[in-house]
């Protein structure tokens, strides 16, 4: 057995389609091979990453997929229609079961079914609690979200009482959450504090957050005034001031461990050291030393934590769609490093998202492999695209690389029978800036005639303004 043969195994292996002759075949191939190895460990972990995605919503994703799917059973008695001569597929028949599939039955049944729009599965401690509300004069925050009793005690006093939802906060107060309790807090300042389970802080002040114990994600909004946002981590005797970014840090007896997901933040650990920690980047402190600085593979997985708490706020929410694109990136990513691009293609529409994620994704431009990786990703999504794609390729006409946008507007002639006066070779042999107005002309003829693609997500085309805003000068 060869790599190529042992990598398609291997997907075959995660997925549970193996044929059981192969098997031997394959674990000897593994006993001799590392590389081969360094794949099963990279798709197992996107695997077990997946799996763990949205975990405590998924007793609630199978209920509501068990209503959605009873809709649709056919009793034996009633005869099946005769397929009508022209089928939209829609998104789910066009890629959902198969990436549902793909990924192991995991979560992404949540993201299909919605789960957050069934109204008969409640999530405990986001109602309004029994403990009557008191009075908070100059609130420095208020609970917005929690799956369970969260509890508060007031400055100088040992007197700790449940918070109901939507309750405030004054400056000075510690709150806790239990062993399985997940939480969200709303500051004045209009940033957010999410707490873990297991955790006990202090919010000493609308921007300060004192944590002594557990982890806690903050998504910093930056105020006019330049006020800093600083979290103080006591075990470590470690101050961390945000310049708008997003950041978690873990917090144990003696370290804490910073990982910053968006922007920068200033470390200043016990006086000896600091240091800047930029997006991408994660640092641990022990004793009051820098021990560890290194760059974070993958983000999702440092914070999945936090999956419990986007999902309640429902699929609309920025975060939570980002964090679904990188999903779909991770998918896209490693069906086109450890997949032959014939086998790609064998997927059909079936791979259209998790491709165009893929190549509007940062894992997309990292090396000048990836950018070999990312056209032919391109190439692959502009021949296998169907009509419920054209949204997606509409978005990548706005790439910077002028070979997606080739491939995007080969597609979409092909598929709509239009150029909007704008040749294919055009897109790739011309600069972004000057296809601004074609991209435009697209997202008119898109609002004119989305109504005539059933199977597409109407509302999937980005802004023109995203476009011209993402030109880099240099570029233009």
């Amino acid at each position: 057995m060869n790599c190529e043969q042992a990598n398609n195994l291997i997907g075959a292996r995660i997925d549970g389609e193996i044929d059981n002759g192969h098997v031997a075949a394959l674990d000897a191939h593994l006993a001799e091979c590392a590389a081969c190895r360094g794949v099963v460990e990279a798709m197992t972990a996107v695997d077990a990453d997946l799996t763990r995605a949205f975990a405590p919503r998924r007793a609630a994703a199978a209920a509501v997929a068990d209503r959605v799917l009873s809709q649709f059973v056919v009793p034996p008695a009633v005869p099946l229609p005769a397929p009508a001569t022209t089928v939209h597929r829609s998104w789910w028949a066009s890629w959902g079961k198969p990436l549902a599939a793909a990924a192991a039955g995991f979560g992404l049944a949540v993201l299909l079914m919605r789960p957050w729009n069934d109204t008969h599965t409640p999530i405990a401690g986001t109602g309004p609690s029994s403990v009557p509300a008191i009075t908070v004069a100059n609130p420095v925050g208020q609970l917005s979200l929690a799956t369970g009793a969260v509890y508060i005690c007031p400055p100088n006093s040992d007197n700790w009482r449940p918070l109901e939802s939507g309750g405030a906060v004054q400056a000075g107060m510690q709150v806790r959450t239990g062993p399985k309790v997940r939480c969200e807090f709303k500051l004045s300042d209009g940033s957010e504090v999410r707490l873990n389970a297991d955790t006990r802080v202090t919010l000493a002040a609308a921007r300060r957050v004192e944590v002594a114990s557990g982890q806690v994600f903050s998504s910093v909004h930056k105020q006019t005034d330049g006020a800093p946002f600083v979290v103080h981590a006591a075990p470590a005797e470690t101050t961390l001031t945000a310049l708008g970014t997003a950041f978690d840090v873990t917090c144990a007896p003696g370290k804490a461990t910073l990982t910053v997901v968006e922007g920068s933040v200033k470390v200043d650990a016990a006086g000896k050291q600091n240091d800047v920690v930029r997006g991408g980047e994660a640092l641990t402190v022990a004793d009051g030393h820098f021990a560890d600085k290194r760059q974070v593979e993958n983000l999702m997985r440092a914070t999945q934590w936090v999956d419990e708490i986007l999902v309640m706020k429902g699929r609309d929410n920025p975060e939570l769609a980002r964090r679904i694109d990188d999903i779909f990136a991770q998918l896209g990513h490693e069906k086109m490093w450890y997949m032959q691009a014939q086998e790609v293609r064998r997927l059909g529409d079936h791979c259209v998202i998790p491709l165009t994620r893929y190549i509007e994704s940062d894992r997309s431009k990292r090396t000048p492999d990836d950018e070999i990786k990312r056209r032919e990703a391109a190439r692959i999504v502009a021949d296998v695209a169907t009509t419920w794609a054209i949204p997606e390729l509409i978005n990548l006409l706005s790439d910077n690389d002028g070979e997606v946008r080739y491939a995007a507007a080969k597609a979409l002639q092909r598929l709509t029978g239009q150029s909007l006066g704008r040749r294919p070779e055009e897109w790739r042999d011309q600069s972004l800036m000057s296809c601004n107005n074609t991209i435009a002309q697209w997202h008119a003829w898109w609002e004119q005639n989305k109504s005539h693609f059933p199977g597409a997500d109407p509302d999937s085309v980005k802004p023109v303004e995203l476009f011209k805003a993402a030109v880099p000068k240099d570029k233009a």
